[in-house]
């Protein structure tokens, strides 16, 4: 089955992404790493701090992601990439595959998030291991669908355990689709009571 990838850069502060040549450098090394996977990639940029990136993609196989992308010319293209200084703080490869996330699945959906004013929100939530089973991560689910839909109907959400956590603590990450910011503000001031 395929798995969802999920790494997180950090450019410095030097770097500018209002620069074109930076831009389509930026879309070759998703070209590269389309090429290598036959599979969708891209990026995503944070709203509230623009210097932390997202490259999100799916993966044939854990091994794919973790072994055998290290190898391939994408971190060669980053590291010549000019006036770029972006630095991979996190990695999470998730056992779910992209379709199960409200997230663009084609070139075409990626085209229609670009140019409106959609949200994704991002959350890792980690169990006890004792309650680590997919009934602690369908609770999670439910309580936190329900509690978004009676504010914003129609929102989708999906995640999946994070397959990579060497930790003894179990962790899963969620993802949210919002239309716009403000509704991000307003449902983070609402508080979530769930046991996990």
């Amino acid at each position: 089955m395929p798995i969802t990838g999920i790494r997180v850069y950090l450019l410095a502060d030097s770097s500018d992404l209002s620069h074109l040549v930076l831009r389509l450098d930026l879309a070759e090394a998703i070209r590269v790493l389309q090429n290598y996977t036959g599979r969708l990639f891209y990026w995503a940029q944070q709203c509230g701090s623009p210097h932390w990136l997202y490259l999100i993609g799916e993966w044939d196989s854990l091994e794919q992601s973790t072994i055998l992308f290290p190898q391939t010319e994408f971190h060669e293209h980053l590291k010549n990439l000019m006036g770029l200084d972006l630095t991979l703080i996190s990695e999470w490869n998730i056992g779910a595959p992209l379709c199960e996330f409200p997230l663009p699945q084609s070139d075409h959906e990626l085209t229609g998030t670009v140019l409106s004013d959609a949200v994704y929100v991002m959350e890792r939530h980690y169990f006890n291991p004792a309650g680590a089973t997919e009934g602690g991560l369908n609770g999670t689910y439910e309580c936190y669908k329900e509690l978004v839909h009676k504010r914003l109907p129609g929102t989708r959400i999906g995640g999946g355990w994070r397959m990579d956590v060497h930790e003894q603590t179990p962790e899963c990450i969620l993802v949210c689709n919002w239309t716009m910011f403000d509704e991000l503000t307003e449902i983070s001031r609402l508080s979530i009571n769930y046991e996990s």
